[in-house]
């Protein structure tokens, strides 16, 4: 049985260098490292990262404002959505409204598929500029404000 260790069999210049400690740069190089890498992993548990559709409404005459949302996302809306509303002509902070319904009914426009998601808007004048009917408005809809972690380790939104 050959119970001799590796190291014996090297030269004494590779002992010399395998039995020295590091200099003092690369130890805290290491160290700033694993300090990096540690900030990182805490930023990707706790920070949030939204995702929200950008999309299109205009006002209807019974002041209900219609969203055209790609057909593919119709699954998101199994839950209740909120709605940040820019109306166009309005250079305020959005607007924020609870989307009150949505229809399953496919629409064919511009070569896309879409469905159309409902708002009731509760105060016709905003800022001074009262909300008429055609009045387009910037729609961004919160669909996710998990963070990363829980993005791609937990159960979709």
């Amino acid at each position: 049985m050959y119970t001799k260790d590796n190291i014996e069999l090297r030269s004494e210049k590779v002992r010399k260098v395998i039995g020295k400690i590091p200099p003092f740069l690369i130890r805290i190089g290491t160290a700033i490292i694993t300090l990096i890498m540690i900030a990182f992993a805490l930023a990707f548990y706790t920070i949030p990262y939204p995702i929200s559709l950008n999309v299109e409404g205009i006002v209807d005459k019974n002041m209900i404002l219609n969203i055209n949302v790609p057909y593919k996302d119709l699954y998101l809306f199994q839950k209740p959505r909120i709605a940040n509303v820019v109306y166009e002509g309005i250079e305020n902070p959005p607007i924020y409204y609870h989307v009150s319904s949505y229809s399953t009914k496919l629409i064919h426009y511009k070569g896309e598929n879409w469905f159309i998601a409902k708002v009731r808007i509760s105060n016709s004048i905003i800022c001074g500029i009262r909300i008429r009917p055609q009045m387009k408005a910037d729609v961004s809809i919160v669909v996710s404000d998990k963070t990363l972690w829980q993005q791609i380790f937990k159960s979709r939104d």
